[in-house]
């Protein structure tokens, strides 16, 4: 199985194309009930929604403390 992550993050691919790809490959594979390839496909997908959420955090003007809160 491909790492869609790590292509995003090496700009061999767009996030939107990455997102989108893992999350149907995630549906493909809970149609066919393997738990397995549901699992990594649903880390694929939970990876990128962390890095774009991150990044709109950043570009809100947070900052993480040492304490890890986030403060403007």
């Amino acid at each position: 199985m491909e790492d869609l992550f790590k292509m995003y993050r090496r700009g061999l691919i767009s996030w939107e194309d990455a997102y989108v790809k893992a999350y149907n490959r995630m549906v493909e594979a809970s149609e066919e009930k393997s738990s397995e390839v549901v699992d990594y496909w649903a880390s694929q997908v939970q990876s990128l929604a962390e890095e774009v959420a991150n990044q709109h955090i950043k570009d809100l003007g947070y900052v993480e403390t040492q304490e890890g809160f986030l403060r403007k």
